[in-house]
C-alpha cells in the first residue's frame, strides 16, 4: 500500500480524538467491522476504555461491529492504554488492540486508539484506510448484531500486567508516597501495584470516579492537586497519572514538579551508571527544554530529536536502536520493557533511580537547567488550514529566520485538540516574552484575516 500524502481527517498524533458525543454508532460500528475482518481473517480483538462515562457506549457500537464480521472480542473493561500494548506483545495471539481513550482530555471527549499486534500504534496506511471505510462503508449499523455473551471477559489477564510491572522494581527499599490517579485507569491498579506487590507506604487520591470527573482539576496535567497535597504530609515523593495511565508527572518532597524533562535526563544517568543505556543516546522531542539538552550533553549523553507525539519517539527508539525517549508532558517510553510510554512503569523506574543513588528527588534534580520556556495555546475552528498558513507567512518565516542558537520557537497544530501551539525559549526570560508577543500578533491576524 503506498503511503498517502494528506493528512488525516480523523486520526491525529494519538488514534482519534473528537468531542465524546461525535463518536455516533455508524461510526464506532465501521471501525470495528473493518478491524473484525481485516485481511480477509476473522481477527482476534483485545479491547478496553477508560472512566469516562461515554467509553461504555463506544465499546459497546465498536464491538457491534466487531461481532458482526465475526472477530472474537476479549473486553478488558477499564484499564490503562499501556496494558493493551503490554497484553499485545505477551500474549502474541491478538490482531489488534483498541483502548478508548482521550487521555488527558475531559470527560466531553474521547478517543480511539489502535494497536498492532505486536503493541505498536497502527501505521498511517491502515489510518487512511481506516478512514476511508468509514466514509464509504455501507451504513448496516443501525441494528444491534452481538450477543454479550460471545465477548469474553479478559479481566485475568490483567494480573499478569501487574506482575510484569512489580519485577521492574529492583530494589527493597520502602517510601512514604503520595499518589494522584487522576479519576482515571490508574485507580483500578494503582493501590494493588504499588502497596500490595511493591510494599510501599502509599495514600492515593482522586481514585474513585463517577465518568465526569477524570482528570478534572487533578493529575499530570492538573499538577497543583499533587503539590498541595504533598505540602500537607510526610511523603518521600508524588506521582501524578493522566487518565488512560501513560503518562507520569512527579513531585518532590519540596514540592518541586519533575516533568517528563527531568524524568528523562535521570534515567539517561540511571541507565548509563548501570550500563545499560543503549548507544549513550536518548530520544527527544521538539517540545524538550534546551536546559534538558545542556544537562545531557555534561554527561556526555547524546540525543535525537524528533516531532511532538509519541510515535515518532517509538519509530526513532526503533531506527537508532535505543532504549529510552519520551516527551516533557511525561510520556517516558522504556523500549527494552515496552513499546509505548507508560505512567506506572515510569513511576517504578523514579523509584529505582532515588533507591540507586540512595538520595532524595530534590537532591538528585537540584542542579538540572530549566531555560525560560512559554507554551501558548490558540483556539482555532480549522487548526489545519489555518496551520498552513501561519508557517507559510512570510513573517512568521522571519521570525524563525532571526531565532538565535540557544533559542527556539515552535509552532504545531495540536494532535488532540483544536488548537495551535506556541513553544518559546530562551535563555533570557525577557526574550522569550519578545518573541511570544510578535508571533501571537501575527498569528491572530493570520487566523481573522
Amino acid at each position: 500500500m503506498k503511503t498517502q500524502q494528506k493528512k488525516n481527517k480523523y486520526f491525529g498524533t494519538d488514534g482519534i480524538r473528537l468531542n465524546a458525543y461525535m463518536f455516533d454508532r455508524h461510526f464506532c460500528f465501521s471501525i470495528g467491522k473493518f478491524l473484525g475482518n481485516y485481511n480477509n481473517k476473522k481477527n482476534k480483538i483485545l479491547i478496553a476504555r477508560d472512566t469516562r462515562e461515554s467509553g461504555e457506549q463506544i465499546l459497546n457500537d465498536i464491538s457491534d461491529g466487531l461481532y458482526f464480521s465475526g472477530a472474537e472480542i476479549y473486553n478488558l473493561d477499564i484499564s490503562t492504554t499501556p496494558s493493551i500494548s503490554y497484553l499485545l506483545q505477551k500474549e502474541k495471539n491478538f490482531d489488534f488492540g483498541i483502548m478508548i481513550s482521550a487521555s488527558h482530555n475531559s470527560y466531553t471527549d474521547n478517543g480511539i486508539k489502535i494497536f498492532s499486534k505486536d503493541g505498536r500504534k497502527i501505521s498511517d496506511d491502515l489510518e487512511f484506510a481506516i478512514e476511508e471505510y468509514i466514509n464509504n462503508n455501507k451504513n448496516n449499523s443501525s441494528i444491534n448484531y452481538y450477543d454479550k455473551k460471545y465477548i469474553y471477559s479478559s479481566k485475568k489477564l490483567l494480573n499478569d500486567y501487574i506482575i510484569f510491572l512489580s519485577e521492574k522494581y529492583k530494589f527493597n527499599n520502602s517510601y512514604n508516597i503520595l499518589i494522584d490517579c487522576a479519576h482515571g485507569s490508574t485507580s483500578l491498579f494503582a493501590k494493588t501495584l504499588f502497596k500490595e506487590h511493591l510494599h510501599q507506604n502509599v495514600k492515593i487520591i482522586n481514585a474513585d470516579y463517577n465518568g465526569k470527573d477524570i482528570n478534572k482539576d487533578c493529575g499530570s496535567t492538573h499538577i497543583d492537586c499533587l503539590i498541595n497535597h504533598i505540602k500537607e504530609g510526610n511523603y518521600d515523593v508524588g506521582f501524578s497519572f493522566d487518565g488512560d495511565g501513560d503518562r507520569l508527572i512527579c513531585v518532590t518532597k519540596k514540592g518541586i514538579v519533575c516533568d517528563g524533562d527531568f524524568q528523562l535526563y535521570l534515567n539517561a544517568k540511571y541507565l548509563k551508571d548501570c550500563n545499560r543505556l543503549s548507544n549513550n543516546q536518548i530520544v527527544l522531542t521538539s517540545m524538550s527544554n534546551n536546559g534538558l539538552k545542556y544537562d545531557l550533553d555534561n554527561i556526555n549523553v547524546s540525543y535525537v530529536t524528533v516531532d511532538v507525539g509519541d510515535k515518532y519517539v517509538e519509530k526513532a527508539l526503533t531506527d537508532f536502536n535505543l532504549n529510552l525517549g519520551g516527551e516533557q508532558s511525561g510520556h517516558i517510553i522504556h523500549y527494552d520493557d515496552l513499546c509505548t510510554g507508560d505512567g506506572l512503569l515510569s513511576a517504578i523506574y523514579m523509584l529505582n533511580i532515588i533507591s540507586y543513588y540512595n538520595a532524595s528527588l530534590d537532591d538528585l534534580i537540584e542542579d538540572l537547567h530549566v531555560f525560560p520556556q512559554i507554551l501558548h495555546n490558540i483556539k482555532v475552528n480549522n487548526k489545519r488550514e489555518n496551520y498552513k498558513k501561519i508557517i507559510s507567512d512570510t513573517r512568521i518565516k522571519k521570525i524563525l529566520k532571526d531565532i538565535k542558537y540557544n533559542e527556539k520557537l515552535l509552532i504545531r497544530e495540536s494532535g488532540t485538540e483544536p488548537l495551535i501551539r506556541i513553544t518559546v525559549s530562551s535563555i533570557d526570560s525577557k526574550r522569550c516574552h519578545e518573541i511570544l508577543n510578535k508571533a501571537i500578533t501575527i498569528i491572530n491576524e493570520i487566523i481573522q484575516s
